[in-house]
């Protein structure tokens, strides 16, 4: 038996049956690009690093996890939700971009609150107020126009999601084609 440079024993050493497995490119498993739509098989992804909305390079601080969840279309009846969780890049531009759509969506509630116990209260100034944060939480969502990932269609466990960038799909379907054929070479 050869001596291993890195000393680590991989499971195909007949020798060790407790060795570990060796490693399987998670990045690629269950993953597919069907023209403008990433498929998902299964119920967790992890995609490369990089920002599924403007394909930039991301950092490992920069990755989220987003719970997408499938409820059927408009008048289909599901006795159940189905879900998918999906890790990617989120660059700061697109982050930022949602961030100030969250907070459009509370200026909005928190000052159409206060104008409803204003004007309940006969109280003119608050109701002044509440309608000029409403509108400056109008601008800021208009502005921000954030981007979303959301699941089109649901089939025997295959998600189809929409809301990726055609650059980040690109690449994707490109990094699965050389996967593919080095699989095939082995």
């Amino acid at each position: 038996m050869k001596p291993r440079e890195n000393n680590v024993a991989t499971a195909s050493d007949s020798d060790n049956p407790y060795a570990a497995p060796e490693e399987i490119d998670a990045r690629q498993e269950g993953i597919d690009v069907d023209g403008e739509s990433l498929i998902v098989i299964g119920r967790k992804a992890k995609l490369p690093d990089r920002c599924v909305f403007t394909n930039r390079s991301t950092k490992w601080y920069q990755r989220t996890t987003t719970l997408l969840v499938w409820s059927g279309k408009r008048g289909q009846f599901i006795t159940r939700a189905r879900r998918c969780r999906l890790k990617h890049g989120l660059c700061t531009p697109a982050r930022l971009r949602i961030m100030m759509t969250t907070a459009s969506g509370t200026l909005i509630i928190g000052s159409t609150l206060v104008g409803l116990l204003s004007f309940a209260a006969s109280n003119y100034f608050g109701l002044i107020v509440s309608a000029m944060v409403l509108v400056v939480g109008f601008v800021l969502g208009w502005r921000a126009d954030a981007p979303v990932l959301r699941i089109e269609g649901w089939n025997d466990d295959r998600f189809i999601i929409s809301g990726c960038s055609q650059e980040f799909l690109d690449e994707l379907a490109s990094d699965l084609r050389t996967v593919t054929k080095e699989q095939s070479a082995v």
